[in-house]
């Protein structure tokens, strides 16, 4: 289990000249689907970040593999104490009952900059497989927080390797 990853945005230049001039660290150049100008840099190294804006989300939880291969599901959550230590307890349970064989690395982040926030991080083998477990049983209880409310502030965004 990786203990923390990092993030940037930028173009593809920009990116591209980081991923050369740190060939010590295990980069994902990823782009939103539906999106190709929006590029994100995933340092999977788990050294401190060597960004000069890094997003920096440190691990409570995995599942699966730290390859981070095929298309990654991002999901932040900001909710209040309460709300945020129970919606933890459902994504553990949402995690571990995930079908393995399609999501292939699972994790839960907190951000230390943003002490309310709750980042799911999963990969999946297709788009497919992605709609499955989010319309899920399993998944439900946490589906009450993908909202924007006084009690919710909600993001999601799916990438892929960037081409």
């Amino acid at each position: 289990m990786l203990s923390q990853i990092s993030f940037t945005f930028g173009s593809m230049p920009v990116l591209l000249d980081i991923v050369k001039k740190h060939p010590d660290r295990d980069f994902r150049l990823l782009q939103a689907n539906g999106d190709n100008s929006k590029l994100a840099l995933f340092d999977l190294s788990g050294k401190p970040s060597i960004f000069q804006s890094p997003i920096t989300l440190e691990s409570l939880y995995s599942v699966g593999n730290d390859k981070f291969k095929g298309i990654l599901h991002f999901e932040s959550f900001e909710l209040g104490a309460d709300d945020r230590n129970l919606l933890r307890k459902q994504a553990k349970l949402a995690l571990d009952s995930a079908d393995h064989s399609k999501m292939t690395t699972g994790y839960m982040f907190s951000r230390p900059d943003q002490t309310d926030a709750t980042i799911l991080v999963t990969t999946w083998t297709n788009a497919d497989a992605i709609d499955e477990w989010t319309s899920s049983a399993d998944f439900a209880p946490i589906a009450g927080y993908m909202d924007h409310s006084p009690r919710s502030v909600y993001y999601y965004e799916d990438y892929r390797p960037a081409e």
